[in-house]
């Protein structure tokens, strides 16, 4: 899959429109439908910064790489099982993990709480992987404080790593813990660092940023990052199904 098909699924997949992507890179309405029609490919900055908008890999925008992938909103429905505190048994080639209802922010999880899965997910074995005790698991987004890269009912797959609070991307989607003992981040937020000061933002502007002063704080508050979402018209089936 050539670049020009890999930024048309993604914008796709996002249904965001071309002039808000525009708007968002910096660049013309006219240069951007030249990346999609492939009349003309970004130079690796501008190929960064596209990789980075969309929270995928530079090899993923050259088709080298899918990882969880952002699939079709008409993929067929993924496989869940509801609830268990063990996953199913399945196939070699394919793992069941866990997944989790977003949180917006502090007020919607009890403080000092580790959250409980909806149920398991099926994912394929070299779509994940895990970072010591950090496993990779999944997100029933459940508000539209990040509209538009995320919807109600999207599934966003959370890849575990570790973090340099001091060097963290801009305009990349991160798994949020509150609380050192949550087991995983329930919060989708756009992070960035000022002044040593960790900002967590959404795109509703009612919705109030967290901020973490990280030279007080004693625990890692970014657990991972979003590699993936699938979003589907029939996403109120799947949440009806686990909620």
């Amino acid at each position: 899959m050539v670049f020009c098909e890999v930024l048309k699924e993604l914008i796709s997949d996002r249904d965001i429109s071309q002039v808000y992507l525009a708007e968002k890179l910096g660049i013309t309405r006219s240069r951007l439908n030249n990346y999609i029609s492939g009349r003309s490919e970004p130079g690796f900055d501008m190929l960064k910064d596209i990789a980075s908008f969309f929270n995928v890999s530079v090899d993923q925008m050259l088709g080298r790489s899918s990882g969880a992938g952002f699939v079709h909103q008409n993929e067929p429905n993924p496989e869940i099982v509801k609830g268990g505190a063990k996953p199913p048994e399945t196939e070699s080639d394919a793992q069941w993990i866990p997944i989790y209802l977003s949180v917006s922010s502090f007020k919607d999880k009890p403080e000092n709480v580790s959250p409980k899965p909806l149920g398991w997910l099926k994912v394929r074995k070299k779509s994940i992987s895990s970072i010591g005790y950090r496993k990779h698991y999944a997100l029933l987004v459940n508000d539209d404080t990040m509209a538009p890269e995320l919807q109600p009912g999207d599934i966003a797959y959370v890849q575990p790593s570790f973090f340099l609070h001091s060097v963290i991307p801009i305009n990349n989607l991160y798994a949020i813990r509150f609380h050192h003992s949550d087991e995983v981040g329930l919060a989708i937020k756009r992070c960035s660092i000022v002044d040593n000061i960790l900002l967590c933002g959404s795109n509703d502007y009612k919705c109030p940023p967290i901020i973490y002063n990280m030279e007080r704080t004693i625990f890692e508050p970014i657990v991972g990052f979003v590699i993936g979402i699938w979003r589907s018209e029939r996403s109120q089936m799947i949440i009806n199904s686990l909620l």
